[in-house]
């Protein structure tokens, strides 16, 4: 739990669906600012915000009892060219993607369909696509598996790798990759 997430926007799209009781939030982790995002909630009264401690080998686990993932960045102009490593284990493990940034990570949910994104730092846009996916499991389920075909046809080790290797290459003919 870093800085840069702007994991703060989790928390008042959490108070905004306090009257939801089908909506809990899990957040799992460590990191700089953990202590002050459970001091926030607590502050807020916000008793659908969980805060858990689990080993990264336990995270398909976690996936799957989730109906979606979140995956947050703050307005900042580095993040429109950040691929989001939090983005890439719930389309894996078939959980649609709610992403609230900018540039790669949001061109790809758009494009495949593997979820819904908005705006960095806002709240309001976050907990209304929260709502979408809650109250429309059908699209829910399809856009996991979307997320699913996409990890396993282009996120897969052998893929990754080949792209690195195209962007170094383009890197060093002075290209942008």
């Amino acid at each position: 739990m870093a800085p840069y997430q702007g994991l703060q926007s989790i928390l008042e799209a959490a108070a905004l669906l306090q009257n939801r009781e089908d909506i809990v939030f899990l957040m799992v982790g460590k990191g700089p600012i953990r202590a002050e995002l459970i001091e926030q909630a607590k502050a807020k009264g916000l008793g659908n915000v969980l805060f858990r401690d689990s080993p990264f080998e336990e995270r398909h686990q976690l996936m799957s009892i989730t109906c979606a993932a979140l995956a947050v960045l703050r307005a900042l102009e580095v993040t429109k060219k950040m691929r989001s490593a939090k983005a890439l284990p719930p389309l894996a493990c078939g959980v649609p993607l709610i992403y609230a940034g900018w540039g790669e990570t949001a061109d790809i949910v758009k494009r495949e369909k593997v979820g819904i994104t908005v705006p960095p730092e806002d709240p309001l846009k976050l907990a209304e696509a929260i709502s979408e996916l809650a109250d429309h499991p059908k699209k829910r389920d399809a856009m996991g598996r979307r997320g699913r075909a996409l990890a396993e046809r282009e996120f897969s080790w052998s893929s990754l790798v080949r792209d690195w290797v195209r962007q170094i290459e383009c890197i060093a003919q002075g290209e942008d990759p």
